[in-house]
């Protein structure tokens, strides 16, 4: 059995289509557990329903705290032998735990990953190829599953769209950060990969559905702390385990991949030119980003970001700005990434 875990926490208005696309899969020995992190909305009374309707979804609340326990108290309760993640606003394709589950059974793999596609209400993007098709284990892909130098981030940045094997997991004693409130999903996967998991990459077809909306815009523009955090606690997790000259160069991309997300920060803001201008300004002139440059991955960068990567280096800010603003919300629903 699969047990499929969605953390939910004020989902009203995507959870019954996330549960939906479990229930309608082609493969149908699973059970989904919602845990719903102290919703204030009628994502109680969603599930309640769903379940009167079908047994196999199991509805568990709890007092807020956050994605990672929730997705804790998930694998706590979860009897499958295979664990899968999905957010509450996404979406599974029809085939998905078929296609999964017979790469992971054929290859008696600790893990398959599947390909994403950006869901944009009417149009589904397709997410670039970052990883091949193929067989890992960790000494094939340590040199950039921190940061590979295309700022996009880490290799494994999600745990939706994996099937795993829960042996693994339980044995290595693995969950979700709590002080991690970014990057935790991608944490994990460096732990689980690192524990000596053999895993599959399947590129074809895609199997997980992000769904993309937007959302409401903020009136203060500031740097995100918890990416800082999540640095932190990653580099103190490499170093503890001896091995800070082998991620040395994907902790300075990853100076640049964190300062490239803040700078797209200022889409979800309404502040004015300038103050923009000063905040962008002082992220790129800070020299863990300028020394970072030097070893980013251009020639695997999408042409939008190679230019918006330029502008970084030549300090054009308001040029990015203006790029960010108004050029690069739209590139993105276009452009495979």
């Amino acid at each position: 059995m699969i047990s499929i875990i969605i953390p939910a926490y004020n989902a009203e208005r995507f959870i019954k289509e996330s549960i939906t696309s479990v229930l309608n899969q082609t493969y149908q020995d699973f059970e989904i557990i919602v845990i719903d992190d102290g919703s204030s909305d009628r994502t109680e009374n969603i599930c309640k329903k769903i379940i009167k309707a079908d047994s196999r979804v199991h509805y568990y609340r709890k007092k807020n705290e956050g994605v990672s326990s929730a997705r804790n108290k998930g694998l706590e309760l979860a009897k499958g032998k295979y664990i899968m993640f999905l957010d509450s606003d996404d979406m599974l394709t029809s085939n998905a735990l078929l296609v999964l589950l017979k790469e992971i059974k054929k290859g008696k793999y600790d893990a398959v990953y599947g390909k994403h596609a950006y869901y944009y209400g009417k149009r589904i993007l397709e997410r670039t190829i970052r990883v091949k098709s193929g067989e890992y284990i960790y000494s094939d892909l340590k040199q950039k599953l921190l940061d590979d130098g295309t700022m996009t981030g880490m290799l494994f940045g999600s745990v939706c769209g994996v099937l795993y094997r829960k042996e693994i997991i339980s044995n290595s004693s693995l969950l979700f950060n709590l002080l991690m409130s970014v990057n935790e999903d991608g944490f994990f996967n460096l732990q689980f990969i690192r524990n000596g998991a053999r895993i599959k990459v399947i590129n074809d077809p895609y199997v997980y559905i992000y769904r993309q909306w937007k959302l409401t815009k903020k009136n203060k523009l500031e740097k995100d702390i918890n990416m800082e955090k999540a640095s932190l606690i990653i580099k103190d997790y490499i170093e503890k385990n001896g091995e800070q000259d082998d991620f040395r160069i994907q902790l300075l991309r990853r100076n640049v991949s964190v300062a490239f997300w803040n700078g797209l920060k200022i889409n979800e803001t309404r502040v004015n030119v300038r103050d923009a201008y000063f905040y962008l300004n002082d992220l790129f002139k800070d020299i863990n980003v300028t020394n970072g440059m030097k070893y980013l991955d251009y020639s695997n960068m999408g042409k939008y970001k190679r230019i918006l990567c330029w502008m970084i280096r030549n300090k054009h800010i308001l040029l990015f700005y203006l790029s960010v603003k108004y050029i690069y919300p739209a590139v993105k629903r276009i452009v495979k990434r």
